[in-house]
């Protein structure tokens, strides 16, 4: 995952928002080291430049046209990926240990409909549903677990 902050203590943070140019810079990096890059932003709150309404297809253009290697393959997720983790409540919820997470886990999708349909409000974005029922929840720890 790519470094979007480094604190003075050194600290390291991935994920959340990140400049456009640091992320083209961070993408042109990686591609020293790897046969192929490819990404999994999501488009959630993504904002290009000034523009707060670029839709994903300029953003994966954009994104080609700066990194400018056959080897990068972009890919933008047009819903928080934890909506993916709603997709199969009984794995969610076994993989984190949520204490009757299957139930909790369908309640909330059948309240919104689907799982694309969590990420309606910034207060009610899957994150922030899986962080009600599993406080300890770590989108880069806790995430592809899940996911696998």
């Amino acid at each position: 995952m790519l470094e979007t902050k480094r604190t003075a203590t050194g600290r390291k943070h991935r994920g959340g928002t990140v400049a456009f140019g640091k992320m083209v810079g961070e993408l042109k990096r990686l591609l020293h080291s790897f046969d192929a890059v490819t990404t999994m932003y999501d488009y959630y709150g993504f904002r290009l430049d000034n523009d707060n309404d670029a839709a994903p297809t300029d953003i994966t253009r954009r994104l080609t046209a700066e990194v400018n290697n056959p080897r990068f393959r972009p890919y933008l997720q047009i819903h928080e990926f934890e909506a993916l983790l709603f997709a199969d409540p009984r794995a969610t919820a076994q993989t984190l240990g949520i204490e009757n997470g299957v139930e909790k886990l369908a309640r909330i999708v059948r309240t919104h409909g689907r799982p694309e349909a969590i990420n309606t409000r910034p207060e009610s974005i899957p994150s922030a549903h899986l962080c009600g029922l599993f406080p300890n929840y770590d989108k880069t720890l806790h995430g592809p677990l899940a996911f696998m």
